[in-house]
């Protein structure tokens, strides 16, 4: 019995390392890998931070927010078509609060969706631990 327990104590702890560490390090080492061979990421850092308070007051932030409009009818016998969006964005100030809200939920929504896949993979990967776990036979040094 106590080598189940301490099987059991084994397993979950490599569940949470993979899950909560592994994964969401892997998916943001991944997804660093992915911008820093597009441009330079210092650079892109750099843009982005220059745009949210180039021009505003010290307690705003520059967003550009889409325009959600309603589809147009589309006429297939036209030649080009007309562009669907035609404003790409519209430029707008933000209270810092508000947008240090969103940006921050943005990143836990990413980092608990890396955990979550982690978990799947983890368990896709160590089928066979759990099926060991849960229909273990009776082995020498087994004591119950």
């Amino acid at each position: 019995m106590m080598n189940k327990f301490s099987y059991v104590n084994r397993m979950l702890r490599r569940v949470f390392v993979f899950s909560f560490i592994t994964a969401p390090s892997i998916a943001l080492f991944v997804v660093f890998m992915y911008f820093s061979f597009n441009n330079s990421i210092a650079g892109s850092f750099l843009k982005e931070a220059r745009n949210l308070i180039d021009n505003t007051p010290s307690d705003k932030v520059n967003v550009c927010l889409f325009e959600n409009g309603a589809p147009q009818d589309v006429d297939l016998t036209k030649s080009p078509p007309e562009p669907v969006l035609k404003n790409k964005c519209i430029t707008t100030l933000v209270d810092v609060a508000d947008w240090q809200e969103s940006v921050d939920g943005s990143i836990r929504y990413f980092y608990w969706s890396s955990v979550v896949v982690g978990f799947v993979v983890w368990l896709t990967f160590n089928f066979r631990a759990l099926e060991e776990l849960f229909y273990r036979r009776n082995r020498k040094g087994d004591v119950e």
